[in-house]
């Protein structure tokens, strides 16, 4: 059985799982953040090891007010909990992307997880919070060229060091909800040559069935090619 070692998700459809429900669009923040550790278990179950969610990018700082400080207050309520969650799963909490821009308490959050669960080792949960993918490639070309790199020496793998996901794996299944099919600025080159997975669920409602299809059509596309 070929099994995936790398699965990402964009987290898509929060606040439309919400409006659908009559509820406001911060409960859909809730729900998709207290869905994360359930993939999570399903994809440990099935032995993969690292997942990466997508539930904020650099451009979502531009909807409204109330929105943003209901995800950023969702994060500082929730946030302890999904660590401690983590860290008695063994499951170790990275951060993809720039801290710019993050509320300082959000950001003592995100880097106490970080530290709690650093020594873990059952597996990853990279959080791709503030991340946007074409920034992250910008970020890296400064980063070389502030490095006085010779342009002989940049080869693919030598790039990738400066991305934000280093050391992590190349992507092998990209799995996104909401109905959407687009990257959305979304680990463009981590994702190459993953095979994709659409989903018309709402990232709260994401479950087993979802990931197990998702396999599945990957297990299906690999044994065809």
């Amino acid at each position: 059985m070929i099994i995936p070692k790398h699965i990402a998700f964009i987290c898509d459809g929060n606040g439309r799982w919400a409006n659908a429900r009559g509820l406001d669009r911060s409960q859909g923040h809730i729900a998709g953040i207290l869905n994360i550790p359930k993939v999570l278990e399903i994809c440990i179950k099935y032995n993969v090891n690292i997942i990466s969610c997508y539930i904020w990018s650099t451009e979502n700082w531009g909807r409204s007010k109330s929105e943003v400080t209901n995800l950023m207050n969702a994060i500082k309520t929730y946030g302890p909990g999904l660590a401690d969650t983590l860290h008695k799963r063994n499951v170790r909490l990275i951060h993809s992307g720039s801290s710019e821009n993050i509320p300082i308490d959000v950001l003592k959050v995100i880097n106490d997880a970080i530290e709690m669960t650093k020594s873990n080792t059952q597996g990853i949960l990279n959080l791709l919070f503030n991340y946007g993918s074409r920034a992250e490639i910008v970020e890296a070309v400064k980063k070389i060229c502030k490095d006085k790199i010779e342009p002989r020496d940049i080869t693919l793998p030598f790039f990738e060091k400066y991305l934000y996901t280093y050391p992590l794996p190349k992507v092998d299944l990209l799995i996104r909800s909401g109905q959407e099919y687009r990257f959305s600025n979304f680990m463009l080159w981590q994702c190459a040559f993953a095979e994709i997975f659409v989903s018309n669920k709402y990232w709260p409602d994401i479950d087993k069935g979802d990931i197990y299809k998702a396999i599945f059509n990957y297990q299906e596309s690999k044994v065809k090619s």
